[in-house]
């Protein structure tokens, strides 16, 4: 009966020790759970601050680009408009040639204002793919929480199961040893 009495004893106290240990681990899990959100946080707060940084100082570089080709395409342009102007009758053919030039520097600059476009549409693409990514990040997220969270009440359940059983278990032997009192 001391036997019996000591083994649902050492049962018991197993049981509370494993409820404790089980709380112990929850409440760990909890806490990194929080700093992994945390983290994850201030990473794609970091990649958004690079991505605005990198997409202000590519539009501030295409700008001054655009501005500085376009100032010499002016300055290039005037001086070959008065000139046709002037040799006009005597140069016919010279003036073909320059309006050529000017034709290929114009047809340049189209170019480059088409790839200039083309860029910053890429740059659109690539923040739109960010804010996406982001999106899907934010729901991956969410359901890691739901799925943790179901798991941290099935954890719950079965300490809570595991006390009540070792109540029931303490009960029982409590009531065996007195009958065997009596």
């Amino acid at each position: 009966l001391q036997h019996i009495e000591a083994t649902i004893a050492e049962e018991a106290a197993s049981r509370e020790e494993l409820g404790r240990r089980l709380g112990r681990d929850l409440v760990q899990s909890q806490a990194r759970l929080q700093e992994e959100k945390v983290l994850r946080e201030e990473s794609l707060a970091k990649l958004e601050q690079a991505v605005s940084v990198q997409v202000t100082s590519l539009e501030n570089t295409l700008y001054r680009d655009f501005k500085a080709q376009e100032e010499a395409l002016m300055q290039a342009t005037a001086p070959l408009q008065k000139s046709l102007q002037a040799e006009k009758v005597a140069r016919e053919e010279e003036a073909r040639s320059v309006a050529g030039k000017f034709q290929s520097i114009v047809a340049e600059q189209q170019m480059e204002r088409e790839e200039r476009s083309r860029l910053l549409r890429d740059v659109n693409v690539s923040l739109a793919k960010l804010q996406r990514m982001q999106a899907e990040e934010e729901d991956t997220r969410n359901q890691e929480h739901e799925r943790l969270g179901g798991a941290l009440e099935s954890l719950q359940e079965v300490v809570r199961g595991l006390r009540q059983s070792g109540e029931e278990t303490r009960q029982r032997s409590q009531e065996v040893a007195d009958h065997l009192r009596s």
